[in-house]
């Protein structure tokens, strides 16, 4: 996997994973923690592999294919709460947003409007545990 992308700790702490797109072009993702970055670089090399460009693609076209994939991973309860979250609340929000440009401003944005509008603190946090999921 040497040659498929790199993880290393940057100076500030952050952990960070190098690796080459579809088109030879390097990447980088960040992270918190090492496992989370190595988490990321493995999605993302699944991603190029099947040919999936975050650059062209929305966010509920990824969500829903998540979804299906989570169905036999995950209990049936749990699948019905993530179903719900993306039907609900992030579908109708940032849907046609392209994954590429999908920025923390807009999930805070969305986090905020979530609760000026009615939601309840502990709806937000399983938007966010959903979202984390990815």
């Amino acid at each position: 996997m040497a040659s498929e992308g790199s993880v290393f700790q940057r100076a500030d702490g952050k952990w960070c994973a190098k690796w080459k797109d579809a088109q030879g072009k390097w990447r980088y993702l960040y992270a918190s923690t090492k496992t989370e970055v190595r988490r990321k670089l493995r999605q993302a090399l699944k991603d190029r592999d099947e040919s999936i460009s975050p650059n062209k693609m929305a966010v509920g076209t990824f969500l829903e294919p998540w979804l299906e994939d989570m169905l036999d991973v995950i209990s049936k309860r749990t699948w019905v709460e993530h179903e719900s979250i993306v039907w609900l609340h992030l579908n109708p929000t940032i849907r046609t947003k392209k994954l590429s440009l999908l920025a923390p401003d807009d999930i805070r944005g969305l986090y905020r409007s979530k609760v000026r509008f009615g939601s309840k603190p502990s709806r937000v946090r399983r938007i966010h545990v959903t979202l984390r999921r990815h």
